[in-house]
């Protein structure tokens, strides 16, 4: 009997494309979750797009801030002393980010053993008499740093590829045939930059700060919620912020004020200040001063955060006032919750690369279910909390005033973030498995 012939051995399968991914904007949100994207998933290909362009580059492009001509980031803003929630946010994303906030932050009371808050400090009138009426973000090793010098120690190794100079101007939802042909829609979506660039990519992240443009392609499908794409300030504030050399700073205040951070609040507004620059600047910042720099600016609630392949983080989703010191906290709590769901999500695909809905919308849909609610309710707690420092001194009710705040920062630094990325997971699972019914 003759032998059949053996088949010819199949071809090798191609390697699949890696997953496109852009971050627009490189402040606290957009770096923090490009950290934690590139640990989780093998085969991505990630860029960050900044629009800011320093002028000690002359390339739009930057691959570690640690060269001697490397693009710095935007230096405007007030210190941070950020609290526990956004420490174990950076924990749950990645711990290298932690490792970048303490080597660029300053120890408030120079030991990483003692235990300390934000004093909220009643001041003007009979009842100013120096009351704390809260102690916010309470945690051991409390630190402060300027949001610049942890973003440019987070980029320091070069992992994250950014570009500078690289403003998004149009936003565009595609939904076309599979690439290499086939059956099948694909979807992604397409920016459009200021230079005449176009670019396509699976999905978009948009953290492009508060007068996101990104913001207002997400809301454009609820033209009811038009008016939720622009920042407002209901309640009228201004703010105000010094750089002073911190030994011109020791000569005026008190040891108190330079080893922890007070706000003193005023029937005017408030006043608080905290070291930066590892410890050789004190930052002070004013609110209702007639010399003010800035409006302070949020955002109304917004009925999602994400829209085809375009999802928002940061302040392009929910931008909140300084006054209960969380901001940028919410912004990594929404990074480790991407992260979170982009980790389960590439833990149980390869990625073809033609644009599928294979689990990306899913995840993305469980990201906006899980941050939404809590990160708006931080905003409105926040808005309570500026209401409550500036009372009229007969409005006062020192009482009330301690078991409101302790109420909101319970809620605010009180966060299981565990929790909050476990129960992101689990609703990615449901939403997949809706997906393949």
């Amino acid at each position: 009997m003759a032998a059949h012939p053996m088949p010819p051995p199949s071809p090798p399968a191609s390697p699949a494309p890696p997953l496109r991914i852009a971050i627009i904007g490189a402040g606290i949100a957009g770096t923090c979750l490009a950290i934690g994207l590139l640990e989780q998933i093998p085969n991505l290909d990630l860029t960050v797009y900044e629009s800011h362009n320093p002028s000690t580059s002359s390339s739009s492009s930057c691959s570690s801030p640690s060269s001697e001509n490397a693009p710095a980031a935007p230096s405007r803003g007030a210190g941070l002393a950020l609290h526990g929630n956004a420490i174990a946010a950076m924990d749950a994303t990645s711990r290298s980010i932690k490792a970048a906030y303490f080597r660029s932050a300053h120890y408030m009371a120079g030991d990483a053993d003692v235990e300390m808050g934000t004093s909220i400090v009643v001041g003007g009138g009979d009842s100013g008499d120096g009351t704390v009426v809260a102690e916010l973000g309470r945690a051991k090793g409390r630190r402060t740093v300027h949001r610049a010098d942890f973003i440019e120690e987070m980029l320091r190794d070069g992992r994250v590829g950014v570009r500078f100079g690289m403003r998004v101007v149009g936003l565009e939802m595609l939904e076309g045939e599979k690439k290499g042909g086939g059956k099948g829609k694909g979807k992604g979506v397409r920016a459009r930059f200021a230079n005449g660039e176009a670019r396509d990519f699976d999905v978009l992240l948009a953290a492009d700060g508060v007068h996101s443009l990104a913001r207002e392609h997400v809301l454009g499908a609820y033209p009811c919620h038009a008016r939720n794409t622009q920042p407002v300030n209901r309640d009228g504030w201004r703010c105000f912020n010094a750089l002073i050399p911190m030994r011109e700073a020791e000569k005026a205040l008190p040891r108190r004020n330079i080893d922890t951070v007070r706000m003193i609040c005023t029937p005017i507004g408030y006043v608080n200040g905290l070291p930066v620059d590892r410890g050789q600047t004190y930052s002070l910042l004013a609110t209702h001063n007639p010399r003010e720099s800035w409006q302070i600016l949020d955002h109304d609630p917004a009925p999602t955060y994400i829209r085809g392949r375009v999802a928002l983080l940061g302040d392009a989703a929910h931008a909140t006032a300084p006054h209960a010191g969380n901001g940028a906290a919410q912004a990594i709590e929404d990074a480790a919750v991407l992260t979170g769901v982009f980790a389960a999500w590439a833990s149980q695909h390869h990625h073809c690369g033609n644009g599928e809905d294979d689990g990306i919308d899913a995840a993305l849909r469980a990201y906006d279910s899980v941050r939404r609610p809590r990160s708006q309710r931080v905003v409105e707690i926040t808005r309570e909390f500026g209401r409550l420092y500036s009372l009229d001194v007969a409005e006062r009710d020192v009482q009330e005033m301690q078991k409101r705040l302790r109420e909101g920062g319970m809620y605010t630094n009180g966060v299981d973030m565990g929790e909050q990325v476990r129960k992101a997971v689990e609703r990615f699972e449901e939403e997949r498995k809706k997906g393949n019914e």
